[in-house]
C-alpha cells in the first residue's frame, strides 16, 4: 500500500510540474524554496548525462533487486516502510526515464540542484533502513549480554 501511494504521489507531482511550469522556469515560493522545472538526463546532480542506456539499465537492475528484497522481507513490518520508500523512489525515476527519456525535477532549495519526490523518497528510505538496521543491531547485542 505504501509503495503505490508513494509512487502515485511522485508521478502526480511530476505531471503537475510538467503541466504548470515550462522547462527551465523557476517560481519562488519562499526565500529558501522554489519550484524549478528541470529535465535531468543524468543521475544525482546531473552526473553521467549522455549515458542514457547505462543509467536506464542500472536503474532497472536496482528496481528489480529492491523488488526482490521487498518480497523477501514482506512479512517484516520494520522493513516494509523503508523498502517501500526506496522502491517507490527508484521506480518513480525509472518510469520517467522509460517514458520521457529524462527525470522531471521540480523542487529547489538554494545552493542545491533541483530534485523531486522520488529523490526524497530514496533518501528517506536509506535513513529509515539505516535506523532500523542499527536498532536491530542494538537489540541483538543486548540479548547476548548475560547476567552474573
Amino acid at each position: 500500500m505504501w509503495l503505490l501511494a508513494l509512487l502515485a504521489a511522485d508521478q502526480l507531482t511530476k505531471l503537475l510540474a510538467r503541466r504548470l511550469l515550462e522547462a527551465g522556469e523557476t517560481v519562488g515560493v519562499f526565500p529558501f524554496f522554489m519550484f524549478q522545472h528541470v529535465r535531468n538526463r543524468g543521475i544525482a546532480f546531473g552526473l553521467f548525462d549522455g549515458h542514457d542506456t547505462v543509467i536506464l539499465l542500472v536503474g532497472l537492475v536496482i528496481v528489480v533487486i529492491l523488488a526482490i528484497v521487498a518480497i523477501v522481507f514482506r512479512n517484516d513490518e520494520r522493513m516494509t516502510v523503508p523498502l517501500a520508500f526506496l522502491l517507490a523512489g527508484s521506480a518513480g525515476n525509472l518510469v520517467d526515464r522509460l517514458l520521457l527519456d529524462s527525470v522531471t525535477d521540480f523542487l529547489r532549495i538554494p545552493h542545491w540542484p533541483a530534485f523531486n519526490l522520488a529523490d526524497t523518497f530514496i533518501i528517506v528510505g536509506v535513513v529509515l533502513l539505516a535506523l532500523r538496521l542499527l536498532a536491530k543491531r542494538d537489540v541483538g547485542s543486548q540479548s547476548s549480554i548475560t547476567e552474573p
